[in-house]
């Protein structure tokens, strides 16, 4: 991609699959600290899986609510970990989100969502992980794949406090890569407006960053790509897919659509000249592929079994004997 300085942080590898495992160590400890009985979220499904997980591990039960169309796996993955999942006939942004609030003062569940505080310290993790794993040497672009821009928020959190604490010289200017389908950080970056303003998410590939109402940490996203230097960029279905194949064909690492978006970024701003050649850039891997499996497409005759022979072989490979 021209980019010789790329790396990847890979948190697909993460317990539950996804970045959301690094808020819910925190969240969900401080809910056990606090005595909780239940956990809620409401989620387009890896904070559903992860939330499930966490709460499972300390003894808590979960309540997880994803929009209808999540994809099966992410839900079976969560009612897995024991998690009543309950699907809803509607969109995120406005049917989910009245309901789960209501659910919220209607039961007093523990609320798992970006308001709670507690899981942003545990997602500013990135930026300690980042100086460590890095010898020190600090990226010049950090891409994240942002929805709600908690990520954003809280990965600059880290920073400014590696800075106050004098353990960094520097700090490095930060994208926020939203899909065309659901990009109200992006269009309020452009504007050079400091208010978001809600949008309907279409359909994207990218389900896992189908938000169009980052109501609660959306504003502060912004403030740190500005305060970083850095930017926001949209990307179209297509290039998210060109992302994700670069990612498995060159890197071994199968990513979920939306995780692939900050590949898709570095790509797209490399192209635009935003990324210089010598930059040091990170790209930050939010899901595991399995997560949504179905985002790869294979014909059925692909699969179709051929006859245990040579020649039957030879026919499917499209290579003569030498």
């Amino acid at each position: 991609m021209g980019i010789p300085n790329l790396y990847l942080k890979n948190d697909t590898v993460l317990p539950t699959g996804s970045l959301k495992d690094r808020s819910n160590s925190v969240g969900i400890s401080v809910a056990r600290e606090w005595g909780v009985k239940t956990a809620a979220v409401m989620s387009t499904g890896n904070a559903a899986a992860s939330v499930a997980a966490y709460a499972a591990a300390a003894g808590i039960e979960s309540i997880v609510m994803v929009p209808k169309g999540t994809a099966p796996s992410k839900i079976v993955q969560a009612r897995a970990y024991g998690a009543r999942v309950l699907v809803i006939d509607g969109n995120f942004d406005n049917e989910v989100a009245k309901l789960y609030k209501a659910a919220l003062s209607e039961f007093g569940w523990y609320d798992c969502l970006s308001s709670n505080p507690y899981r942003d310290e545990g997602k500013k993790s990135y930026a300690y992980e980042m100086v460590d794993q890095m010898d020190g040497r600090v990226p010049d672009w950090v891409i994240h794949p942002t929805a709600g821009g908690t990520g954003i928020y809280a990965m600059w959190k880290g920073y400014k406090e590696l800075l106050s604490l004098g353990w960094i010289e520097r700090a490095p200017k930060l994208v926020a890569a939203q899909s065309e389908a659901a990009a109200p950080i992006v269009a309020a970056f452009e504007k050079g407006s400091t208010k978001i303003e809600a949008v309907v998410a279409r359909e994207t590939i990218a389900e896992s960053i189908q938000v169009g109402n980052p109501v609660s940490l959306g504003w502060r996203a912004l403030a740190s790509l500005r305060e970083s230097g850095g930017t926001a960029v949209a990307l179209s279905d297509r290039e998210i897919l060109e992302g994700q194949v670069v990612l498995a064909r060159l890197a071994g690492v199968f990513a979920e659509p939306a995780a692939a978006t900050s590949v898709a970024a570095a790509k797209k701003l490399r192209d635009r000249g935003v990324i210089d050649r010598d930059d040091i850039v990170v790209c930050n891997l939010t899901g595991h592929g399995l997560k949504q499996p179905d985002s790869i497409q294979v014909s059925e005759t692909e699969f179709a079994p051929i006859a245990p022979t040579l020649n039957a072989l030879r026919e499917k490979i499209g290579r003569s004997p030498e």
